[in-house]
């Protein structure tokens, strides 16, 4: 990881890195990079007028920022990465959210999930399928921690707001593969909030390209296939 965005003045620290893995495509880092300086600018602002008004605010200290862009995986045209960013503006405790970014390196431009699947429609066969296997995964994950789960899943308080939805089922990214060049399946991840308190933290759905393999289009599945890595991320190649 490499600082592409550093700010510090009284009112806002400001630190944003990016996995230099993503430089395989000069496109996708200019774009993450602009991304960066630009959500920087627009905090700082934000942060120096409130400094101006009240500054009982920042009693605490600064308000602070940090984002991290990451290299997930590599699959057929797609670089799937992470932004993981952390917020503390003097609330009762600091937040962090994880987004997912999919860029196609044929079009040299962002693509959608919803392009590996040959059917997407909201509450539709394929993604009525995908959102039972998603809430499986995440309620196996919340009884291994002691969280409680009520059944049918679908009725669950938290697990409920899992739906046949593209939109409503978390951050979808590629996970990488034993095999290069293939993806062994998607994660959807929930941060905080999203499915459970926030004392919870977050969620991860792991959902294999074997239990995947009906969904997806013809040629989506020719960029799946091994076992899920256990080299560390860091040291996967795009």
């Amino acid at each position: 990881m490499q600082t592409a965005v550093s700010v510090k003045s009284p009112a806002i620290e400001v630190q944003i890195e990016v996995d230099q893995r993503l430089r395989v495509d000069q496109r996708l880092y200019d774009l993450i990079v602009a991304e960066a300086k630009e959500f920087a600018a627009a905090q700082r602002k934000q942060a120096e007028g409130e400094w101006r008004k009240d500054r009982t605010m920042f009693r605490h200290g600064p308000w602070s920022f940090e984002r991290g862009y990451s290299f997930d995986a590599a699959a057929g045209p797609y670089i799937s990465v992470s932004m993981l960013e952390y917020t503390n503006t003097g609330g009762a405790h600091p937040n962090h959210r994880t987004t997912r970014l999919l860029w196609d390196r044929e079009q040299g431009r962002r693509g959608s999930i919803g392009a590996l699947f040959h059917e997407t429609k909201p509450g539709g066969p394929a993604l009525t399928k995908l959102a039972v296997l998603i809430r499986e995964e995440v309620a196996k994950e919340k009884r291994e921690r002691g969280a409680d789960v009520q059944t049918p899943l679908e009725k669950d308080e938290w697990l409920s707001a899992i739906k046949p939805d593209l939109k409503t089922m978390g951050e979808p990214g590629l996970v990488a593969s034993t095999i290069e060049g293939k993806a062994a399946g998607i994660d959807f991840h929930f941060s905080p909030y999203d499915v459970g308190s926030y004392a919870e933290g977050d969620y991860s759905a792991f959902v294999p390209w074997r239990a995947l393999e009906p969904l997806l289009t013809e040629k989506a599945r020719d960029w799946f296939g091994g076992e899920r890595a256990d080299t560390p991320a860091q040291e996967q190649k795009p």
